[in-house]
This record gives C-alpha cells, sequence and structure tokens, in this order.
C-alpha cells in the first residue's frame, strides 16, 4: 500500500470541508454576526481545542527562536487569510471563490521554488492548467448574480486569503518537520487570537447572540469542522507530501461547490461540469501521481 494513500485522503476530506464553508459563512454574517467577530470566535475556539489536545501529545520543548517563527505564520495562516476570506464571502458568491481559491497552487508553486528550492516539473505545469481549466469551466457556466452583490471587492478579498494561506503552507513546511501538528498549531493560534483580539471584539459586542439553531451549528461546524479538523489534516498532508501537492487538491473545490449548489439549490450538472471535473482530477494526477518526464 502507497504510504502516501492516506493523505491524499485527507486531502480530499478538508477541501469537502472547505467546499461546505462556503454555503455555512455566507449564512451566517454578516447577518447575525459581523465578519471579523467570527474570525475571532473562529481562531479562539480553535486555540482551545488545539491546546486541549495538545496536552495530550508528548511535550516538546519550543526553541525560542521559532516563536516569531509562530507568530509570523499565524499573520498569514490565522489573521491576514480569515480576516480576507471572511469579509470577501458576503460580497461574492461560493463559486466565485472556489475558483479563486485554485489560485493557491500557483502562488505555492512560485514560493516552494524561491523559499524551499523545489523544483517546477512539465508535470507540475500541466497539471496546473488543466486543474485551473476545469475549475473556470465549472465557475463560467455558475450565473450567480444575487450572492454576489460587489463580487470585484469579494474576488480581491479571496484571492487575498489564497495568496497569505498559501504563503502559511510554505512557511509552515519547516516548522511541521521540527515540531508535531499540535505543538505548531496551537502557538500560532495562540498568536493569531491574541492579534485577532482587538479586531473582532467590537463585532462580537454588538451581536445580540439571538441565534436560530442552525446558526449555531453552523458556527460549531465552523470551529470545528474547517478549523481544527482541517488545519490538522493540512499539516498532517504537508507533513507526507510536498506543499505544491497539497495545495493542488484545491481544485477540488469548484467541483465539490457545483455538486453543493445542485443539493441545495437543485441546479443540475451539466456535461460542462462534468467535463470541468474530469479536468481536475486529470490536473491533480498529473501533479501527485504521474512520474515527472525530467529524469
Amino acid at each position: 500500500m502507497n504510504k502516501k494513500i492516506p493523505a491524499h485522503v485527507a486531502l480530499f476530506t478538508l477541501n469537502l470541508l472547505y467546499a461546505i464553508s462556503y454555503f455555512v459563512i455566507k449564512s451566517v454574517t454578516p447577518t447575525f454576526l459581523g465578519a471579523n467577530g467570527f474570525v475571532l470566535i473562529r481562531a479562539s475556539g480553535a486555540l482551545v481545542l488545539f491546546w486541549i489536545f495538545g496536552a495530550l501529545m508528548p511535550k516538546e520543548v519550543v526553541h525560542r527562536s521559532d516563536y516569531k517563527k509562530f507568530a509570523i505564520a499565524a499573520l498569514f495562516g490565522v489573521v491576514f487569510n480569515q480576516l480576507s476570506f471572511f469579509n470577501g464571502m458576503p460580497y461574492t458568491s461560493p463559486n466565485y471563490s472556489a475558483i479563486i481559491m485554485t489560485s493557491t497552487p500557483i502562488i505555492v508553486l512560485i514560493i516552494s521554488a524561491l523559499y524551499l528550492k523545489e523544483s517546477i516539473t512539465k508535470n507540475k505545469v500541466i497539471g496546473m492548467i488543466l486543474g485551473g481549466l476545469g475549475a473556470v469551466t465549472i465557475i463560467l457556466q455558475n450565473e450567480v448574480t444575487k450572492d454576489a452583490p460587489n463580487p470585484i471587492l469579494g474576488n480581491i478579498l479571496i484571492f487575498s486569503n489564497a495568496a497569505n494561506f498559501g504563503f502559511y503552507i510554505v512557511y509552515c513546511k519547516p516548522l511541521m518537520e521540527k515540531y508535531n501538528p499540535f505543538t505548531v498549531l496551537k502557538w500560532v493560534f495562540l498568536f493569531g487570537t491574541i492579534i485577532l483580539f482587538p479586531i473582532g471584539l467590537s463585532d462580537l459586542q454588538e451581536s445580540s447572540w439571538n441565534f436560530p439553531m442552525e446558526i449555531w451549528i453552523g458556527i460549531i461546524y465552523v470551529i470545528v469542522g474547517i478549523t481544527f479538523l482541517t488545519f490538522l489534516l493540512n499539516m498532517y498532508s504537508i507533513k507526507k507530501v510536498s506543499p505544491n501537492v497539497a495545495t493542488t487538491y484545491i481544485f477540488l473545490q469548484p467541483f465539490l461547490s457545483a455538486l453543493l449548489s445542485y443539493i441545495i439549490n437543485g441546479k443540475i450538472m451539466d456535461y460542462k461540469s462534468i467535463g470541468a471535473s474530469v479536468l481536475i482530477f486529470t490536473g491533480v494526477y498529473f501533479v501527485s501521481f504521474r512520474k515527472s518526464f525530467n529524469r
């Protein structure tokens, strides 16, 4: 059995969780809770979980010089990217968000080449192009206007999320090789929560907190599903595969988003969506599984 298969299963799972989150976040913010406050709740809730479960892990000594690295990782992986994402979602559609997120592998590919000195092979380029074409095809055939009141602003913010997350993935690779995931995540989220506290506090004070049950379920899902679980799955994955392989799975999000749109809104996937899905899976195959042409 290929030892990397669990990592690929983890990557698929976390991208499914992310695809669901597009719809959940839009249902909560800004109607019931301000975006900045939602980000603070997400970070602080995940912080508690990471420290509780981290206490069950073997204790690791953190080198003093690495605290600064954890703080930098928090800025890009918890603060900048999440503020961009949660503030951008109310202005654009889940499908637009999904396509913009597919720019992350391109960003990671460039940063990895510069920061980690990883080579850019023909297969990686082919995979990125195929996956990108598939994602674009899915999004362009979804005509959404009601959920995108200001798509330009929303899309710029979602792209900011993708860029910051791409840097975070690459920057954390050396830390993940040095420490276990809980050690990295509990410190990253501690610094992130401290930074976010003054930013999101006013939203929490202004909220009525009189939420319907489904909104509370959505908030819990964001804390546990797309923060605690996805960050763990991400950290586990990039210990087993390269950041480029991990982020290539983002190409699945437009397909999953379109599938969820059908389930939620009854929109049927046409032949374009099916063809685009084939392109996406082919792109993932070229980047993740197929041996390089370069010998």
